[in-house]
């Protein structure tokens, strides 16, 4: 298997793992304990670092086509073996892409639970206080 086909698979891989975790999340809409916002940051650098696998195997498959034209300009090398290799970078150029709107889509969902996360504790707050005034105005102490 050559190395244009070896990175295609990998790319493949990384999108295809990546859409099973997509499908797999909960879009739970009660407000987030702090812990799944921890694992959601947690997660986000995951995809992340996915994106950037997918993008340095591009820059592998782009580097190899180069290569490979610069051989059929000097050697007369196969065209088809060329073809495959522009194949492998249209398609790293499409998975890329598609994991690109995933990361967005991903971004946009801690974007939102973010912002639940900051209701609620904002909420809780405002309960603390309302629980200290009518503790203050009952003379009960806090045990």
């Amino acid at each position: 298997m050559n190395p244009a086909s070896l990175i295609r698979w990998r790319a493949v891989g990384i999108a295809a793992a990546f859409l099973l975790f997509a499908a797999s999340s909960p879009a739970d809409d009660n407000a987030p304990a702090s812990s799944d916002v921890a694992a959601l940051k947690s997660e986000l650098v995951q995809t992340q670092d996915k994106l950037d696998m997918a993008l340095r195997s591009y820059t592998l498959v782009s580097q190899e086509n180069d290569k490979l034209k610069e051989q059929n300009a000097q050697n007369g090398v196969d065209a088809n073996r060329l073809k495959e290799a522009q194949a492998a970078v249209d398609k790293a150029n499409q998975e890329v892409a598609a994991l690109r709107a995933a990361l967005q889509t991903r971004e946009a969902e801690n974007a939102r639970l973010r912002e639940v996360l900051r209701q609620t504790q904002d909420t809780n707050a405002a309960l603390g206080a309302e629980n200290a005034q009518l503790r203050a105005k009952s003379g009960t102490r806090r045990p």
